[in-house]
């Protein structure tokens, strides 16, 4: 009992720790969904979703590293692949000439319209003054901060021009953490400065209101807890979508998050103004998903949904997050393809995930009948890499616990084949699907089996240092066969 209650103890500290930088918020499942995960081993009652059940065997599947690598290395060269953005668009395109190369069926790119955001330009620097503070001081040089390596523009920032010195903006350090406007109190006309205490679309969203509330002229989040072994570089997170664009009730001033270094020096510089230049365009732009088809024998219609997030933040070019998720995907396609199950396995990439899971919940809503029918789950790779170097631990969860056994038969079996494997620590247990933040978890939200897979390691999390360099294939390979092999099972039961 003991030895349980520390392993159990030990999962919730792991997705704890993972998800508190995961909460999403989308306006199509109506509400913002807190990262609170409940892991539980397989005597708890009943999960509120379609329960699974019925004989079958686990038959594995293989997998191409080689392959895997080389479609993580073009997604990696589009550059940043941006919801609404070109490269999002080439992106998509390479997915679906992928699917098609590969044998899927009716490959399909749709289009969806949200409102979404794009920093153009994004300028910040601290500026001498006299010492009645009046206008700039001729005997030292400002100090100007570096786009993407000290600051990160933030979810849906408003824009501001700062052509000459007058609109130099006094700093102002916030009372406490922003989670009240009165924190703020003092901040009318300044740039309003944080510390941040909870890097996710739902703190975020608090602390830019508030700001903007207490008429700040800008919010600017003082990291001091977030990517600590790269010391505490600023990561890019995003705030609740505005639901109309042009809208008079949202925050329309500028919000970066900044390092604790960037902070330090501005805390340092007493009596200079920080000037800020921020170019970022917010409107309604198309983001797309792309799905293709392995065909069912016997019944078609239903079909098992494997997934993954295409778009990455604008911050690098998505390697770990999520070019290996969808690289697993697209490995998977040409592994299933040639396979004839019972019934359909769909796989799709999604994008709008790093916005706020728009193009997983557009598409589940533009295809509701069918997935309340028909869907039988949903698998998504997000992350799913282990950097061993760092770490081990390899994560299989799922909301149901009626097909808990097979998964983990499965993983057994995946790892009996393949002892090269055993240098990692799986962990394959029941999860509220429905509280992380990835796209099953849009799925979960209606009552679905929804499943998610994700490694640990990346210490680069949503920063420009999220780069090919640490990607290990062989962590794509044990996952995407573990989710890939219990797909096609749960396709032939």
């Amino acid at each position: 009992m003991l030895a349980h209650m520390k392993g159990l103890a030990g999962a919730q500290a792991r997705l704890s720790l993972w998800f508190r930088t995961r909460i999403m918020a989308s306006k199509k499942t109506m509400a913002i969904f807190l990262v609170a995960v409940f892991v539980a081993s397989t005597t708890l009652g009943a999960v509120t979703v379609a329960a699974l059940s019925g004989p079958g065997n686990i038959a594995l599947i293989a997998f191409s590293e080689d392959r895997a690598m080389e479609f993580e290395r073009a997604l990696v060269s589009m550059g940043p692949r941006w919801s609404g953005t070109e490269n999002e668009a080439r992106t998509a395109e390479f997915i679906a000439s992928e699917f098609q190369k590969a044998g899927l069926k009716d490959v399909k790119v749709e289009d969806f319209e949200e409102v979404l955001w794009e920093a153009n330009s994004a300028e910040i620097s601290i500026v001498p003054y006299n010492p009645l503070g009046l206008v700039p001081s001729v005997r030292q040089s400002p100090i100007a901060f570096e786009h993407k390596k000290d600051f990160v523009v933030q979810g849906y920032s408003g824009s501001r021009g700062a052509p000459n010195f007058r609109f130099d903006l006094l700093p102002y350090w916030a009372t406490g953490d922003g989670s009240n406007v009165s924190h703020f109190s003092g901040g009318s006309g300044r740039a309003c400065i944080v510390e941040w205490k909870e890097a996710s679309i739902a703190g975020n969203t608090v602390i830019f209101n508030n700001a903007w509330q207490a008429n700040c002229a800008a919010v600017l989040a003082h990291n001091l807890v977030y990517a600590e072994e790269l010391g505490y570089i600023p990561i890019s997170k995003g705030t609740a979508q505005p639901s109309t664009w042009p809208n008079s009730s949202y925050p329309d001033i500028p919000f970066a998050a900044i390092s604790k270094e960037m902070g330090d020096s501005i805390k340092a510089h007493a009596g200079w103004k920080v000037r800020i230049n921020f170019d970022v365009t917010i409107e309604t732009r198309i983001l797309r998903v792309v799905t293709g088809d392995v065909k069912g024998t016997v019944d078609p219609a239903r079909f098992v949904l494997v997934g993954a997030h295409s778009d990455n933040v604008y911050v690098n070019n998505g390697a770990v997050d999520d070019g290996v998720g969808t690289s697993t995907v697209l490995e998977l396609a040409y592994q299933l393809a040639g396979l004839s199950p019972k019934y359909t396995i769909r796989l799709a990439t999604f994008a709008g995930e790093e916005q706020g899971l728009f193009g997983s919940a557009d598409w589940r809503d533009a295809h509701i009948e069918e997935v309340n029918a028909s869907m039988i789950a949903m698998l998504q790779f997000d992350m799913n890499h282990v950097d061993i170097d760092r770490c081990s631990d390899i994560n299989f969860y799922t909301n149901d616990n009626s097909t808990l056994g097979a998964l983990k038969d499965t993983q057994a079996k995946v790892l009996a084949q393949t002892p090269a494997y055993g240098k990692y620590t799986p962990h394959v247990d029941w999860a509220d699907t429905s509280r992380m933040g990835s796209d099953m978890a849009v799925f979960a939200a209606i009552g679905k089996p929804a499943l998610f897979s994700f490694g640990c390691g990346s210490w680069e999390y949503h920063t420009y240092l999220d780069d090919i360099e640490r990607v290990k294939p062989e962590s794509l390979a044990y996952s995407g066969r573990v989710f890939g092999s219990f797909a096609l099972w749960l396709a032939n039961r």
